[in-house]
């Protein structure tokens, strides 16, 4: 059966002041989802829900996609510091299927983080569907700060939603403690998803998208052994600052087809498929 694939109206970009984005997206379900979402991620694709979708902007490809090869990565002696004073916590990897705790951490987070942003306001059910595991294989990573003294009540700090694809982990989201900023626990999410990668033979952590130019998406190109598809094809990164002409000079799916008929975008990236 062959796969549709749409385009989005123009939106203001999520990322970068000033800026209009689009997205190129699909709908996976079925018996084939789970291939079709492996396939996908490995061309750049991320999932929100059952919505697989890149960046197709007319006049902009600042968004880049990156995973972390896990074999070569080595921390820096920041991040050897982040995961040495977040080294008591607790991992607990549960089915994907919320609960109300989780919620809560979610809720606090958004307010604290991202109070202005597109998921302020997310209900109970909105987040149940975001966390849905039944499209595809993915997890909750939780991380549980435990407590010496047995009545004490345990505190969850953060939770990471992954999916595992057939070559990695794909981090599709994760959120944390809002009042332990020291902790940098979006960091240490990130270097524990690299072992728990390499307990499991993975190859690779898909972060989804670094954008240079972007405050809130910089953290992502602070990791080693990091790739970026470029032109249909995964490579090391090299030089992050290079990247700064991307935001000017575009070349990635927007620029290459601007604003043809979706009948057209269709066809190329299905052809990717």
């Amino acid at each position: 059966m062959r796969q549709t694939y749409f385009i989005s109206e123009p939106l203001p970009c999520s990322y970068l002041a000033n800026r209009v984005e689009r997205k190129y997206f699909t709908r996976i379900s079925g018996s084939n989802s789970v291939e079709m979402n492996d396939r996908l991620a490995k061309h750049g694709f991320r999932r929100s829900r059952d919505i697989m979708y890149m960046h197709a902007c007319p006049t902009c490809c600042a968004c880049v996609p990156v995973r972390i090869r896990v074999c070569d990565f080595a921390p820096s002696k920041s991040q050897l510091r982040t995961a040495r004073r977040n080294s008591f916590l607790k991992r607990i990897i549960r089915p994907s299927e919320p609960t109300e705790i989780q919620y809560e951490l979610f809720t606090s987070y958004l307010n604290s983080r991202h109070k202005a942003g597109g998921m302020e306001g997310m209900t109970w059910q909105d987040y149940s569907e975001m966390v849905d595991g039944s499209v595809t294989r993915s997890i909750l990573v939780e991380y549980w700060q435990p407590h010496e003294n047995p009545e004490a009540k345990k505190e969850l700090v953060g939770v990471a939603h992954v999916d595992i694809l057939d070559d990695g982990l794909s981090m599709l989201y994760s959120f944390f403690d809002p009042g332990r900023p020291k902790s940098s626990l979006g960091t240490f999410m990130i270097l524990d998803n690299v072992n728990l990668a390499k307990e499991h033979g993975m190859k690779y952590v898909y972060l989804g998208f670094w954008v240079p130019g972007s405050e809130k998406m910089g953290y992502k190109a602070k990791f080693s052994a990091l790739e970026a598809l470029r032109s249909g094809k995964w490579s090391d990164i090299g030089d992050r600052s290079s990247y700064e002409l991307r935001t000017r000079r575009p070349s990635g799916i927007g620029a290459q087809f601007k604003l043809q008929e979706k009948t057209e975008m269709q066809a190329a990236v299905s052809a990717l498929a």
